[in-house]
């Protein structure tokens, strides 16, 4: 692991809830069909998980990665969205604010912003940027190639160049606690996944 994930819950400016997570719910409880727009499987399960827990009625908008996100979101076109990174971009702009934190901790470049179990769900949606290699890969390799990952891990440039411009904190997590860690996280999303009754379908 060389990195940690920045993925968020994000809206536009100027909506009728304003920028805060207690303002989106509150108004889509009052607004049966207020939108979201979808990328992946895994936030479509956790926006449906959030909406039993919250008893919302939401309208899905399917949409292919932050290209087909931001103009729905800018244009104020769709309510609210899942964002992998894109928001990012729009930190200085403020453009895009960030709803909700789907890392473990608060947003490098939105500390405003709760995490999900700050918002009161159980949920660990936490990203980790990993190296993986095929299973078959001699040993020697894949030792010396994690020595040299976690030398990038402390190298000034690549920390410059990820925390700076990217706004990703860079971490340097060995095999054994990300295989844990994912591991872990799998457990989780089984568990919701029976609590949901399978795997949600997309609407539009």
């Amino acid at each position: 692991g060389v990195t940690l994930g920045q993925s968020a819950m994000v809206t536009g400016e100027d909506r009728p809830f304003g920028d805060t997570w207690e303002g989106l719910i509150d108004y889509a409880k009052e607004n049966p069909g207020t939108s979201y727009a979808t990328q992946t499987a895994l936030d479509r399960m956790i926006i449906e998980y959030i909406a039993q827990q919250e008893g919302l009625d939401l309208r899905i908008v399917p949409t292919s990665g932050g290209a087909g996100m931001a103009p729905l979101i800018l244009s104020g076109d769709v309510d609210f969205a899942y964002s992998g990174g894109t928001h990012s971009g729009y930190a200085d702009s403020g453009e895009m604010p960030v709803l909700l934190s789907l890392a473990e901790d608060r947003l490098a470049a939105f500390p405003d912003a709760p995490t999900l179990q700050e918002a009161g769900y159980d949920i660990n949606a936490a990203e980790i940027r990993v190296a993986m290699v095929p299973q078959n890969t001699p040993d020697s390799h894949v030792e010396r190639l994690a020595e040299a990952l976690e030398a990038a891990t402390q190298d000034e440039r690549f920390i410059e160049i990820t925390e700076e411009r990217i706004l990703m904190p860079v971490t340097w997590m060995p095999e054994d606690e990300v295989t844990q860690t994912l591991s872990d996280q799998v457990e989780g999303y089984e568990a919701l996944l029976e609590e949901l009754g399978g795997l949600p379908q997309d609407e539009e």
